[in-house]
């Protein structure tokens, strides 16, 4: 009995270690799909998509301190939604989702009820089968207070950036000298007039790049990488139609993947009040957007695309300065420039 209870064990592992390879094969394939459908938007337009696109200047909320898209008008309740496209809503039409694509009207931001259809939808190339909490019966919930149709899953985020969480031409001189390696700004006061921002990432905020931008090379720069879709229906993590950071775009995230770091600073306590203590730092849905890493549910790592479209497995124990390097489209002063040599 004794053994025979041992080889049911062993091939019980063995049968989860063969569902789980082909949930990556899925997986890293959806991502070669994503990096195709980049390729064409680029060929299409001479550069690649936005990270997100935002109308409305600067950024009242918070007397203009923090950059926009750090807060969710729609979630705080705090007027009209500023949010008007992301990347993946850009490269609907290279990736055969055209008949989704023209749902959305594009003079109209995202939260407004004439988008509720498009942004419910469950696209399944924007999922990787691995993670539990993006089906359909758990769409994110942007207004708590109103049950919609909700914003479908996905687990693929833009690289934004690994920079560090402020502005390196802050119109305040002494935070502009104590920010190094920060975003970039257009518009030097946060509250009236900002446009633009951008960090080392593939695309910004109403900003961006072509390949010839690449100083680092297409082939050592991420493009796209995995996020975890949040376990809850305010957990904002993990939204293919939203542009802010652990939705569909990755930010300030130097410590490598899978960290334990919070996805979403001081965003926890309402998740835990919510579903109780969880192993995975968490992400609420009514606080500032100021960080996000790469996550997933394999074991030991994630899957990034780069962006000449090929696709790699990333160790949680990457060196940090390799990870960051990853992440920076463009060679800075002193940068050695590093050759990955992807096996």
């Amino acid at each position: 009995m004794a053994v025979v209870g041992m080889m049911m064990g062993l091939l019980m592992m063995a049968i989860q270690y063969i569902r789980e390879s082909a949930r990556i094969v899925h997986c890293t394939s959806h991502l070669a799909q994503i990096g195709h459908s980049l390729s064409n938007h680029h060929t299409a337009k001479t550069h690649l998509p936005h990270a997100v696109k935002w109308k409305g200047m600067g950024e009242p909320l918070g007397k203009g301190k923090n950059p926009p898209g750090t807060f969710d008008y729609v979630s705080l309740h705090k007027g009209t939604d500023k949010l008007y496209s992301n990347w993946i809503i850009e490269i609907l039409p290279f990736m055969e989702e055209e008949n989704v694509w023209t749902m959305f009207k594009r003079q109209s931001p995202i939260g407004d009820t004439i988008h509720e259809d498009a942004r419910s939808i469950d696209i399944a190339v924007l999922k990787c089968p691995s993670d539990p909490h993006n089906d359909e019966d758990n769409h994110f919930q942007r207004d708590a207070l109103v049950k919609d149709k909700g914003y479908a899953r996905a687990n693929y985020g833009m690289n934004g950036g690994t920079n560090k969480y402020c502005l390196t031409n802050n119109a305040d001189p002494k935070k502009a000298a104590a920010c190094k390696d920060g975003f970039t700004v257009i518009g030097q006061d946060m509250e009236k007039n900002t446009t633009a921002i951008w960090g080392s990432g593939i695309g910004g905020l109403n900003k961006t790049f072509n390949f010839g931008h690449f100083s680092n090379g297409i082939s050592n720069t991420v493009a796209v990488e995995e996020l975890m879709a949040g376990s809850h229906a305010i957990d904002r993590r993990g939204v293919w139609a939203l542009g802010f950071p652990s939705s569909s775009i990755t930010i300030c995230h130097k410590e490598g993947p899978n960290s334990n770091v919070e996805d979403v600073i001081n965003g926890c306590d309402e998740i835990y009040a919510i579903i109780g203590k969880s192993t995975i730092p968490c992400a609420a849905g009514i606080n500032k957007h100021k960080r996000a890493t790469a996550r997933s549910h394999h074991k030991d790592g994630v899957h990034v695309l780069m962006a000449d479209g090929s696709v790699h497995f990333i160790n949680d124990e990457v060196e940090s300065k390799v990870w960051d390097r990853m992440h920076r489209r463009d060679a800075r002063d002193g940068d050695d420039l590093i050759d990955l040599n992807f096996e």
